[in-house]
């Protein structure tokens, strides 16, 4: 199930996604899954997606995903995308750019990140 987070979302009405790539996708407050149909800029979501009446791509089946770890960038490289994350614990993970989901598609060292 593809993965993104929420760019802004009028409680009620619709939001839209930002995707890893960086693109936007509509997503009607009718299309979250559960009881709570609100949402917050940054939340982590998953999603399916359909072709609306207008053509245009929309997000359904949304559900917010799992609460991410917390860390600061230790080290990134441009021309390869990727780099290291450091926990408050001192646990190192690689990060690359692909992965990003905050819609920035780039990181900088000392940067706070969630993941």
């Amino acid at each position: 199930m593809p993965k993104g987070t929420i760019k802004h979302f009028k409680e009620g009405h619709y939001g839209h996604i930002l995707r890893p790539d960086c693109s936007d996708l509509l997503v009607p407050a009718a299309n979250i899954l559960g009881d709570d149909k609100s949402l917050v800029q940054s939340e982590p979501v998953e999603f399916e997606e359909m072709t609306g009446r207008d053509g245009r791509a929309v997000a359904i089946n949304v559900r917010r995903l799992e609460t991410r770890i917390s860390g600061i960038v230790i080290s990134w490289n441009w021309e390869a995308r990727s780099g290291q994350v450091e926990t408050a614990d001192g646990v190192r993970a690689h990060l690359h750019a692909d992965h990003i989901l905050d819609g920035f598609c780039h990181l900088e060292e000392g940067e706070p990140v969630e993941f």
